[in-house]
């Protein structure tokens, strides 16, 4: 801005002074955002104390879900890319038996990304319940986002049939894939709650 126009900051509107600070953004002109924030009117705000507690929480379960519905959708995709996989190895002759025999390139890549998205299901329903025992909350805290029937179908069915961590990097060292990136729950579930502290000032769980 123009000196003169400097002279009217204390002036400006909320509105006003989030357009212009967001131009400031985009621009990558940090002395005007600067400015903009150091002449801005301070609100004291008075509210209950569990209330950052609260929304951080939220944050987080909403994240957690996201997270959880993506690797859903992909399980889906790599199922039905799995069941076309297996039709065109019968019509071509070839044995449908995943388990024991070579039926193609295509059945056993769908088949490895079933199961890396089964695990990563997993995974993440072990890491949000470390979550929920360290932040003194249910588990079913995430229906607040709507109850998915499907994913906890889904969850439901991996009881009893998720694949090893040592048969998901078989999986993927069979395409020359690394599994450097497989993690653990708790590896998970501390980055969550790393997010609840930055969201409640550094405050631990």
């Amino acid at each position: 801005m123009t000196n003169g126009v400097a002279k009217l900051y204390d002036r400006l509107t909320a509105k006003e002074r989030t357009s212009a600070f967001l131009s400031a953004a985009i621009r990558g002109d940090d002395l005007e955002a600067q400015r903009l924030n150091a002449t801005a009117p301070r609100q004291t705000e008075r509210r209950r104390h569990h209330r950052d507690r609260v929304q951080a929480i939220w944050n987080v379960a909403a994240t957690v879900r996201i997270q959880q519905l993506a690797t859903l959708a992909n399980l889906w995709h790599a199922q039905s890319r799995l069941a076309w996989a297996l039709d065109q190895a019968e019509a071509d002759g070839e044995s449908a038996d995943v388990v024991n025999a070579d039926v193609g390139r295509d059945v056993r890549l769908w088949r490895a990304f079933v199961d890396v998205c089964c695990w990563r299901l997993s995974v993440s329903q072990t890491a949000w319940g470390i979550v929920c025992e360290r932040l003194g909350i249910a588990p079913e805290f995430l229906d607040q986002f709507g109850e998915c029937i499907a994913l906890q179908l889904t969850e439901a069915g991996l009881a009893n049939n998720t694949p090893t961590p040592e048969t998901v990097r078989e999986r993927l060292a069979e395409f020359g894939e690394s599994a450097d990136g497989l993690t653990t729950a708790e590896r998970i579930a501390a980055g969550w709650l790393d997010v609840f502290a930055g969201l409640t000032g550094g405050e631990g769980a």
